[in-house]
């Protein structure tokens, strides 16, 4: 081999990794997608949250009630009544079709908010290496979140883009597109909603007001365009009753369900929240006083540091508020990790930076460690139960405090 064939060997390599590496995301996009399709358009024992919204839209077009509607399974629905109007195109879609286009859509929110990621995480301060190994780490410690959300055909990934398209927006001053993204995350999962904890930190009076104002509109206004005025306001009366109650811990008004054992028993080893993993390790009595406590501790936390924070570090407290939602929320199944991409990409990118600091050393042991608790918690269902991913994420919130005032 002559000599400037060996100078070259390195970029060869390195290409053909590349390579190599985008080859595998292609195969495992297809094989998530076939699972996907094979629950939700022909498989009857197999969960499909998918199935649930397409039943939701066939209710909207058939005037029936979307609260009374179940899927194969007999899961009901239990979003807000926005996003049974937007799942209507589904619903006159054949099942084939519906699932097959469902999936597309979020491989292509996911890859979206992953290039928003990227991008914020670029413009924090100069990141002189190729962002081809920022990407892919970013985006790998949570792979396995982002897949169950995929073969589920679970909405969280469409709230997962809504919320980082939010921020998106809001670091560019644009906070009208901004705070519609939020309300329309909050009108397809309410918990998004607990992300103005961190505009209000901020003090966006604007990016607030929109949020409100979109909240309004496509909450009330245009659901009553199609619903009308009266039934509107009864389904919102029902979600309350039937899903924010029960998950508030707040004694319903209708009989406990099936889906509330399936959803909101805090014994179910999948929610990780915080309350419910206190449940379940003993403090069942205590369980929802002591996560109220922690969570508004860390809420505390988060507002004194930034506060003190320079304007580099609003990025990184804007992750750490991400982190407090998947921990406080009632609720927070596996793919809820999903949220984590953001603060996947800040890990990423301060362990990639050169010379190397404490903070990358920090950076590179948080991602081993969140990807070897995400695949020990998928391999042994003990460490599903006592919680592995929930005190992995608060150890994660704790680092991403401590990076947000290091600069402070």
């Amino acid at each position: 081999m002559a000599r400037h064939d060996f100078a070259r060997l390195p970029d060869i390599l390195n290409t053909k990794v590349k390579w190599t590496v985008a080859g595998l995301a292609l195969v495992t996009a297809v094989v998530l997608g076939v699972l996907m399709v094979h629950r939700a358009a022909f498989s009857t024992k197999l969960n499909s949250d998918f199935t649930t919204y397409r039943a939701a839209g066939r209710a909207v077009l058939n005037g029936h009630n979307i609260y009374e509607v179940q899927n194969s399974r007999r899961w009901p629905y239990v979003y807000p009544p926005p996003f049974a109007i937007l799942m209507t195109p589904f619903a006159a879609m054949s099942a084939f079709t519906a699932s097959l286009v469902w999936y597309a859509l979020s491989v292509i929110l996911v890859v979206s908010a992953v290039q928003m990621c990227v991008i914020m995480v670029r413009a924090r301060e100069h990141f002189s290496a190729p962002p081809f190994w920022l990407y892919v780490l970013s985006f790998v410690t949570v792979l396995l979140w982002v897949g169950q959300g995929l073969v589920e055909g679970q909405a969280t990934l469409l709230t997962l883009w809504l919320l980082i398209f939010a921020l998106y927006q809001s670091q560019r001053d644009s906070d009208i597109s901004g705070g519609a993204a939020l309300a329309c995350a909050a009108l397809v999962k309410a918990f998004p909603l607990a992300f103005l904890a961190y505009f209000i930190s901020k003090q966006k009076w604007r990016f607030m007001t929109a949020t409100l104002t979109a909240l309004i509109v496509g909450g009330i206004a245009l659901p009553a365009l199609v619903f009308g005025w009266q039934r509107n306001l009864t389904y919102w009366q029902e979600w309350g009753a039937r899903v924010a109650r029960p998950a508030l811990g707040v004694e319903p008004t209708q009989p406990q369900s099936e889906n509330n054992d399936r959803v909101f028993n805090p014994d179910n080893p999948r929610n990780q929240a915080l309350r419910a993993v206190l449940w379940r390790v003993g403090a069942k009595t205590e369980a929802w006083p002591l996560a109220a406590a922690v969570g508004l501790t860390m809420a505390a936390a988060l507002f004194v540091v930034a506060r003190l924070r320079r304007a580099r570090q609003n990025l990184v407290i804007a992750a750490a508020w991400l982190v407090w939602i998947i921990l406080v929320v009632p609720v927070s199944q596996f793919h809820y990790q999903a949220l984590a991409l953001l603060p996947m990409s800040i890990l990423a990118y301060l362990a990639l930076i050169k010379p190397a600091t404490y903070l990358n050393i920090l950076a590179r042991i948080a991602l081993i460690v969140y990807l070897a608790a995400s695949v020990s918690t998928l391999a042994l269902p003990h460490l599903q139960y006592i919680g592995l991913m929930c005190w992995t994420t608060l150890g994660l919130w704790a680092i991403l405090l401590f990076i947000a005032a290091h600069d402070a």
